[in-house]
């Protein structure tokens, strides 16, 4: 009797201890993982902060120190073709200073919670297929620099409050339908690239931030002159 008692402890030990450590050892925020499955369909039953592999390529995670949880500060997917839509969920990956999501096949329109992203320094869409409007999001990266958003089908009018983002030294609309004036840019001091050729745009030139080198208009319905420029390329 006291050989099957010790033999059933023996077994239940380590299943509980095993059970245990992967606690200890699932350092990432569960959110944070969540929100990666969701943009690579993969089932992450390892820790994506903590493996090596072909899923975790492109994925950098802060160091957590003491009892706190590794977070996901960027991702860059590789050109693999994934396909899908970008759910709400992105919105909980608060820690991400850069998304690079550029030359796959995401669809649909782009969700209102990319504005929690509030630590966003960069961020490239370009070469999928989102459509819709950037109006419910945009205003809310305060410390994006880069904004590469060409060659989706992205529309509507490009909101006044991208005036909002003084950080911004890049910004890419070109290749989508975008319609209507472009707005007052000339807060934008920081402004080096600005390309919004190939859309619907129409209207009279704005007025430039002063400290642009690159600029694309072409292919839009515009007129007017372009305020001089000494920086231009």
């Amino acid at each position: 009797m006291r050989h099957s008692v010790f033999s059933s402890f023996s077994m239940i030990f380590p299943i509980v201890l095993t059970s245990i450590l992967s606690l200890v050892h699932s350092l990432t925020l569960k959110s944070d993982i969540e929100a990666l499955q969701s943009l690579k369909s993969s089932d992450f039953s390892a820790d994506p902060c903590e493996s090596t592999g072909a899923n975790f390529l492109g994925i950098l995670c802060s160091i957590p120190s003491g009892n706190s949880t590794s977070r996901i500060v960027s991702i860059e997917l590789d050109r693999a073709g994934y396909d899908g839509f970008l759910t709400h969920n992105i919105g909980n990956l608060t820690e991400l200073t850069s998304l690079d999501l550029s030359r796959n096949r995401f669809r649909g329109p782009l969700p209102k919670t990319l504005k929690n992203l509030k630590k966003l320094i960069r961020i490239s869409f370009s070469g999928n297929f989102f459509t819709g409007s950037i109006s419910g999001w945009i205003h809310g990266l305060n410390k994006v620099e880069r904004i590469d958003l060409s060659r989706n089908l992205l529309s509507g009018q490009i909101p006044a409050r991208i005036s909002e983002l003084r950080r911004l030294t890049h910004l890419s609309l070109s290749n989508n339908e975008f319609s209507r004036r472009i707005p007052d840019i000339k807060g934008l001091w920081q402004l080096q690239t600005l390309e919004l050729g190939s859309n619907k745009l129409s209207g009279s030139f704005p007025k430039l931030p002063t400290r642009l080198r690159t600029l694309t208009l072409s292919h839009n319905r515009l007129s007017g002159h372009i305020t001089s420029l000494e920086n231009l390329e």
